[in-house]
């Protein structure tokens, strides 16, 4: 095999091309390619797909105190770009106790839904009594058209 250009490939690296398009450019390995870049002085990226690559650690603390503050496990990981296991290990790495998955049910909330419908059927809006009571229009409307109701509210 010929000399490679070390010079090409370190710059081809930095500039962010993985060791497989650098080898495939050179016709070699990535191990050869790996090898020189090292023999080169070049720091190597860590091993892993280039959406991996460069992210920084995942700042747990963080992460706890927005859970914490009633944040759901999908929004810290869409917040954060990643599913929903990594932050479940790191709340039950600072053992966070962990929030029923499910809403509470109006029940628990001690909403009284005969009381909304009352108050639904003298006029007030159903999306007006949700954000009172701290439950979704959509919920009431259920409720409202469970109990015959009339429901013409439209999202607000």
């Amino acid at each position: 095999m010929s000399e490679l250009p070390t010079q090409e490939i370190v710059a081809a690296y930095e500039h962010g091309e993985s060791l497989r398009e650098i080898a495939a450019k050179y016709e070699c390995s990535p191990t050869t390619i790996r090898n020189e870049l090292r023999r080169a002085g070049t720091q190597l990226r860590p091993r892993g797909s280039q959406e991996q690559r460069g992210k920084l650690p995942l700042p747990e603390e963080e992460i706890v105190e927005r859970y914490a503050n009633g944040e759901t496990l999908r929004s810290l990981a869409t917040a954060y770009g990643i599913s929903t296991g990594p932050i479940r290990r790191i709340l039950a790495a600072h053992e966070t106790e962990m929030r029923d998955a499910r809403p509470p049910t109006i029940e628990e909330l001690g909403v009284s839904m005969k009381e909304v419908y009352r108050r639904h059927r003298e006029g007030e809006s159903g999306n007006a009594l949700a954000a009172e009571h701290g439950i979704s229009p959509r919920t009431v409307r259920r409720y409202l058209a469970e109990m015959n109701g009339d429901v013409q509210d439209s999202p607000e």
